[in-house]
């Protein structure tokens, strides 16, 4: 017995005259063998009406019996269409999601496969829609592009221009093979250096001729990438990918020639500062500082790239022994507190601060500021609640992402944790 005929039924003697003349959302559900949902949508799109409310203590929301009659009668194709979808059973469902994703895959719309699936099925596409609701439905072609842009937007475009670039015959000159070093020569590695830092003396420095060319082919390269890429990467084409690929792979090229060209250049002034365990810490540091000279060098001045490298990384490694060399004295007289207004933005300053036993619930206090991610990689570099502190390639490891990127997600954290304690301090001072 459906809803309709239980309120005209015999056992209705105990309902009110309202009550008899409506039916409650679930009853209109059941009347029309559809989801309540779906009488929520009717009810705003067509206006059902609806039974006064509180009527001979009658709260809740009931729909007038007569109306949802004419309701029917008026829009029979609505009302059998949503009763239909409500039979389907998890076989349809199941074929008609297959029939989408296999739309989809040969490259329809989402549009498209949902107006495609209407038509076959004979339902409405709002039930259609409704089916695909939650599940990926995006097209093979809107796949593609979302490919496209990740691939464009991770690439490092940074480059000098010259106007030589804009020269309309500048690729044919630039673009030529790499000339030879006849002076080329292997440098004996110094004593005393583990078999892979000995082994990347065996790759000679570049000549000044060599230098001038793979330089200005690099800066080249990337020139013509970032012209041949839109402003708006989410817009770029197949074509124009495919294009700014292959001087990609020629920049890359060409900037792996040179950084292995000068890979014993950290290794050589990390010698000077390292001290026994800290060699490969200290090599790895100031690779990064090679890489980063690179994109920097202006080969148009004339200058020997290695002349250049040398300085930037012995800059950077003469600041961090600087700064070591306050760090003690700094603790040697007793002062200061943790992450002060001093600290620099070097980890190890703050593992050194960290690892006092008498400033973790300090750090703790400070690891408020940061985000889950960050509070785990602070914890697991200096070793708060677990064994030992972990390298960054451990880390890396456990949260599936590289070394680096570990490094820099631990210093944008350490650098709000002494943001924090500058605040703190300052606040106190005020208080004085």
């Amino acid at each position: 017995m459906n809803a309709e005929n239980q309120v005209n039924g015999n056992g209705s003697s105990a309902s009110t005259e309202t009550e008899a003349a409506s039916l409650t959302k679930k009853e209109a559900a059941e009347m029309f063998n559809v989801s309540e949902k779906t009488i929520d949508r009717w009810g705003q799109k067509y206006e059902l009406p609806v039974a006064p409310m509180g009527a001979n203590g009658c709260r809740q929301k009931r729909y007038v019996l007569a109306g949802l009659r004419q309701f029917s009668e008026k829009y029979q194709e609505v009302v059998e269409r949503a009763g239909s979808f409500s039979l389907m059973s998890d076989e349809e469902r199941r074929g008609y999601l297959s029939r989408g994703e296999a739309l989809l895959e040969s490259g329809k719309t989402r549009i498209e496969v949902i107006r495609t699936l209407a038509q076959e099925s004979g339902r409405s596409r709002e039930a259609i829609r409704y089916l695909l609701k939650g599940i990926n439905v995006m097209s093979l072609k809107e796949r593609e592009q979302c490919a496209r842009t990740q691939e464009a937007s991770q690439w490092n475009l940074k480059h000098i221009p010259t106007e030589e670039f804009l020269e309309p015959d500048a690729e044919k000159r630039i673009f030529t093979p790499t000339p030879e070093n006849e002076k080329a020569r292997r440098t004996k590695p110094p004593a005393g250096l583990p078999p892979y830092l000995a082994s990347l003396y065996e790759t000679p420095l570049m000549s000044r001729e060599q230098e001038q060319h793979v330089f200005r082919r690099l800066h080249f390269a990337l020139f013509r990438v970032s012209q041949i890429l839109p402003e708006d990467l989410s817009q770029v084409t197949q074509e124009e990918l495919e294009q700014a690929q292959k001087y990609m792979q020629i920049a890359t090229e060409d900037e792996q020639f040179i950084i292995k060209s000068n890979l014993r250049l950290p290794v050589s002034i990390a010698k000077k500062f390292a001290r026994g365990e800290e060699m490969f810490d200290l090599v790895s540091d100031y690779n990064m500082s090679l890489m980063k000279a690179v994109r920097m060098f202006d080969y148009s001045r004339g200058f020997k790239f290695s002349t250049y490298a040398t300085y930037a990384i012995k800059n950077n490694a003469s600041r961090e022994f600087d700064k070591e060399n306050a760090r003690k004295r700094h603790f040697a007289n007793g002062k200061g507190e943790m992450l002060d207004e001093t600290a620099d933005t070097r980890s190890d300053e703050t593992a050194l601060l960290i690892e006092q036993g008498r400033n973790e619930e300090q750090a703790r206090e400070l690891m408020s500021c940061l985000d889950d991610r960050e509070v785990e990689i602070i914890c697991r570099r200096y070793g708060f609640g677990i064994e030992e502190p972990e390298t960054l390639k451990t880390v890396g490891e456990a949260l599936g992402v590289t070394k680096e990127r570990i490094r820099q997600i631990q210093s944008r954290a350490e650098r709000k944790m002494r943001e924090l304690s500058t605040l703190q301090s300052r606040s106190k001072t005020q208080s004085f």
